[in-house]
């Protein structure tokens, strides 16, 4: 039975390194689902986990039109939401490792979600900010997440990002 690996990202603005990931994972022999934590404009495609499923999750008498303009308690439902998404994934034996990529918003969602996760289960940031004075301690606290700084920027596909995403 193929591996699943689960991608945490902000499909309204890393859409087409999603999209890269995911098929570099597919050529690996690996299936693959997409938990979508993004809190901005509308989806570039959608995600296996959609945003709204997310939210619900964590509150399912909110909309995301209920938090228009508040960005960080967002961010903080999408957390909430993506971890138990992540878990239920884990229980239902369809997550077997878990790779989030982005700046350092979506580092911080992405690793909270991971966070919900058991100690062993396979977990990679790739992050834009990795090195970041005081930002790393925000990202773990006391689990086994494993972090690799991209060095540049996820703003576009590009030679570099192919490389950075093809060793992660």
């Amino acid at each position: 039975m193929n591996k699943t690996i689960v991608i945490v990202s902000t499909l309204d603005t890393k859409a087409e390194e999603t999209k890269y990931l995911r098929e570099r994972i597919k050529k690996l022999g690996c299936n693959v689902l997409i938990i979508d934590v993004g809190t901005g404009g509308q989806p570039a495609m959608p995600g296996d986990v959609t945003r709204e499923e997310v939210l619900a999750a964590a509150d399912p008498d909110i909309d995301f039109k209920d938090l228009e303009g508040d960005r960080p308690r967002l961010s903080q439902l999408m957390v909430a939401g993506g971890g138990k998404k992540a878990r239920e994934l884990y229980e239902l034996n369809r997550l077997d490792g878990i790779i989030g990529i982005g700046g350092a918003t979506s580092s911080l969602m992405a690793t909270g979600v991971m966070s919900a996760l058991p100690f062993g289960v396979p977990k990679l940031m790739v992050s834009s900010v990795a090195a970041a004075r005081g930002l790393a301690t925000r990202y773990f606290g006391t689990s086994d997440i494993s972090i690799m700084h991209s060095v540049i920027d996820f703003t576009t596909l590009s030679d570099l990002m192919n490389d950075v995403l093809d060793r992660a």
